[in-house]
């Protein structure tokens, strides 16, 4: 690997790679890579990480350079056949895809070449020139700004869901059984959940565990409101429900959402 590659890889592929969401970004430097430069995964709709690899070029690839073109098809057998070893797992695994990506363009039928020396793996083999790279870098920024005003919305309603959580506290002992205090907000809670996943802190794990208590204590609400008697022992759950709430799970999650927001958005 040369310093043109690795410039390429720290300053255009690793961030771009971050932005996207992947985890586990590794960066391999040295003799003993096998055709994986970065090594990258990220866990699939079914709950199992999987691991991909990058081959990174600077430059054009052509097509006409064929002892350029065995190279990169070997060293993509290489990716698929050596395992990487995950020092998280403590163990070896094997790649389920590679992106072989240029700084340039390919040039002169190099991805058909390339594809007829890997016939049994050309579908687990993905190629991105320098000119999709700058449309996902584009991507990505405007998903962020997407994501960071989300994430600034969903606060607000933490900090509401707070505030109504003070209010009931501050009457359960003048209506015992009884509550008017009106109910919680959770459909941004509902709408982020159903569109971002965020893994760091147990985030995404948090907040689901809050939308369901506080879809709990909501029924509890309209009950004690439109019931005609004290029901004393629903009212007691509901005021342990929102102490817990109030003085535990919404302002934690929101620190650790603050925290993310802070950590991750400071250059948009």
């Amino acid at each position: 690997m040369n310093s043109a590659e690795e410039k390429f890889i720290k300053e255009e592929i690793i961030p771009l790679l971050n932005n996207l969401g992947f985890e586990r970004i590794r960066f391999n430097h040295g003799n003993r890579e096998f055709g994986k430069d970065v090594v990258f995964s990220e866990i699939d709709r079914f709950g199992n990480r999987v691991y991909y690899g990058v081959q990174a070029k600077c430059g054009d690839i052509s097509g006409g350079a064929d002892s350029f073109i065995n190279t990169i098809s070997n060293e993509i057998d290489d990716a698929f056949d050596v395992p990487y070893y995950s020092t998280e797992l403590k163990e070896d695994c094997f790649l389920s895809r590679i992106f072989v990506i240029c700084s340039g363009k390919y040039t002169s039928n190099a991805i058909e070449k390339i594809s007829q020396k890997i016939t049994k793996r050309k579908s687990n083999v993905i190629f991105i020139d320098g000119e999709r790279i700058k449309e996902l870098q584009k991507r990505t920024i405007t998903d962020k700004k997407n994501l960071k005003l989300k994430l600034n919305i969903l606060i607000n309603e933490f900090n509401f869901n707070i505030d109504v959580c003070k209010r009931i506290l501050d009457i359960k002992d003048l209506y015992p059984g009884k509550t008017f205090s009106g109910n919680f907000r959770t459909n941004t809670l509902e709408d982020f959940l159903n569109s971002f996943i965020i893994e760091e802190n147990n985030i995404s794990q948090n907040l689901e565990i809050i939308w369901n208590n506080l879809i709990n204590c909501n029924k509890k609400i309209d009950a004690l409101m439109y019931t005609s008697v004290e029901q004393k022992e629903m009212h007691r759950e509901l005021i342990e429900s929102v102490e817990e709430q109030y003085t535990k799970n919404l302002p934690l999650v929101r620190d650790k959402l603050l925290l993310y927001l802070e950590k991750n958005f400071k250059e948009i």
